[in-house]
């Protein structure tokens, strides 16, 4: 049974899992959009709103919080200079999902994440 279970396998076990979602993460952080499976995305902007509003209240204990899951200091502190300002009207829903098609190898359906407010050329 999955009572009460809120997040998508996507195929892996637990600790694949969590460095799936982090290694999208940081590259949605540095880049700014990326090129997933809608699934991916999904799960993805669920980990990523939890970190925003981590760094949209700034104190100590949210930066240790955002660094257990993100562990990558550059983009955290990169994140924590620029939430106040890029997100401060956004309570949450702070990623964009567009499906864009199918993949060719395996006709998955693809996805382009980004974020709302930043624009990204």
């Amino acid at each position: 049974m999955r009572h009460r279970k809120s997040n998508k396998k996507l195929g892996h076990k637990l600790p694949a899992r969590i460095a799936l979602l982090r290694s999208l993460a940081r590259a949605l952080l540095k880049e700014g959009r990326i090129k997933t499976t809608v699934a991916r995305a999904k799960a993805l902007s669920k980990f990523i709103d939890r970190i925003i509003v981590l760094s949209k209240r700034g104190d100590l204990a949210s930066r240790r919080e955002a660094l257990a899951r993100i562990p990558d200091k550059k983009i955290i502190n990169d994140l924590f200079a620029r939430a106040k300002t890029d997100f401060a009207d956004r309570d949450s829903g702070f990623t964009h999902i567009v499906r864009i098609g199918r993949r060719a190898g395996d006709n998955a359906q693809m996805a382009l994440i980004y974020f709302k407010e930043i624009e990204v050329g």
